[in-house]
């Protein structure tokens, strides 16, 4: 029953995000809370999640822009990993930026060829940064010494408030 109500959430806020152009921090951290409740039912103890938001959640934010970057921790970090792990996602300012990152502590890049993707969803995430910010955005992905990997959004807060003025 948590299962469906958590898809309901999921299915209702894809189905908004999809149909405007910017959405809000806190519009994306619920879809993705709602995503990733749903792979903690289905996982079991295998996944543990945690949102960490440091701001206000009126922001605005590009649509699923962080979806597929969860969704790849899961499918590629938490879920071949036996012993599962954890995925943290912390939205942040630092400066004049807002830095968002997933940190999952399940299987590394090089851990499991098997489950390696074929990187559209990544290429999808940086030609939407580009389309949207030009240069001003950045996206990196690095294996974490202690196993896990860690995926960073750097945008620009004016970059960020602009939206909302177009």
């Amino acid at each position: 029953q948590q299962m469906l109500i958590k898809l309901t959430d999921l299915l209702r806020g894809t189905l908004k995000a999809n149909r405007q152009s910017n959405t809000t921090i806190g519009g994306e951290l619920a879809l993705i809370d709602a995503y990733l409740n749903i792979q903690q039912i289905r996982l079991g103890n295998r996944l543990k999640y945690e949102i960490n938001n440091m701001l206000t959640d009126d922001i605005s934010f590009p649509p699923m822009l962080l979806q597929p970057i969860v969704e790849n921790a899961v499918q590629h970090g938490i879920e071949p990993s036996a012993k599962g792990g954890t995925i943290t996602l912390t939205v942040a300012q630092k400066q004049e930026y807002i830095d968002i990152s997933v940190v999952d502590t399940g299987n590394g890049l090089s851990q499991n060829p098997s489950t390696a993707g074929n990187g559209i969803g990544l290429d999808n995430i940086k030609q939407r940064l580009h389309a949207l910010f030009c240069e001003r955005a950045q996206f990196n992905i690095v294996e974490n010494a202690q196993g896990g990997v860690t995926a960073t959004l750097r945008i620009e807060t004016h970059d960020l408030q602009s939206l909302t003025d177009d």
